[in-house]
């Protein structure tokens, strides 16, 4: 017998590479490579939300994205609000596929949260936020 919640995560972590970097005392970004869908979803939370418990705002970077699924939204919709909660901020970066700007588009993402080209010119800005 399988311990399926341990072989999902397994599986999770070869579809989607999640990448964290401190560029800025007060900013991380979280780059990710692969596909967001159910499985990986829990990643990115984990992986934000112990960037938010530290006080830092999030860059999470799209770039690498492949796929959007709904069970990704969705955690970007509960990361922007437990960014709320902390005094955090959340913005959403990179120049994704037209898929992935479609889904940002229909969903409303981009008009919740910040969606910049750049995910250096996201941390500059998130950082001069900090300062002033």
């Amino acid at each position: 017998m399988t311990d399926r919640p341990h072989d999902d995560r397994e599986l999770a972590i070869r579809m989607l590479t999640v990448d964290v970097r401190r560029p800025a005392r007060s900013v991380a970004v979280v780059s990710l490579d692969g596909e967001v869908d159910m499985l990986t979803a829990p990643l990115i939370t984990e992986s934000v939300e112990a960037e938010f418990a530290r006080g830092l705002d999030v860059v999470l970077d799209l770039t690498c994205v492949g796929f959007l699924g709904s069970h990704g939204v969705a955690a970007m919709y509960d990361l922007d609000d437990r960014a709320d909660r902390r005094g955090c901020e959340l913005c959403l970066a990179g120049t994704p596929t037209h898929g992935i700007v479609r889904v940002l588009e229909i969903t409303g993402l981009g008009v919740v949260m910040p969606v910049v080209s750049d995910p250096d010119e996201a941390v500059r800005t998130l950082a001069r936020r900090r300062s002033a």
